[in-house]
């Protein structure tokens, strides 16, 4: 998966392995409001930051993970994801 070749993405899941927080959001809950992803209760998601050397600002990208190690990478903004592990 391409996705997962990005180094910054791999930087992301490294940390968030490591339980490593990079940015105050990292670890917070992600509410999953627009029912994007699977519905699971409101504490199973947490969002976490991939960079993006070519911006200042902390988004779009974003790793989603659920509670049992499923990962979600959004470019968007939680506009769309995909899962990648």
């Amino acid at each position: 998966m391409k996705i997962l070749k990005d180094p910054e993405v791999q930087k992301t899941i490294e940390r968030i392995e490591r339980n490593n927080w990079k940015y105050k959001q990292d670890g917070q809950v992600f509410n999953n409001n627009e029912w994007l992803l699977p519905k699971k209760e409101k504490w199973y998601y947490t969002e976490w930051t991939v960079d993006t050397p070519w911006l200042n600002y902390r988004w779009p990208r974003r790793i989603v993970r659920w509670e049992n190690w499923e990962l979600y990478y959004t470019e968007d903004h939680y506009k769309s994801f995909i899962r990648i592990k």
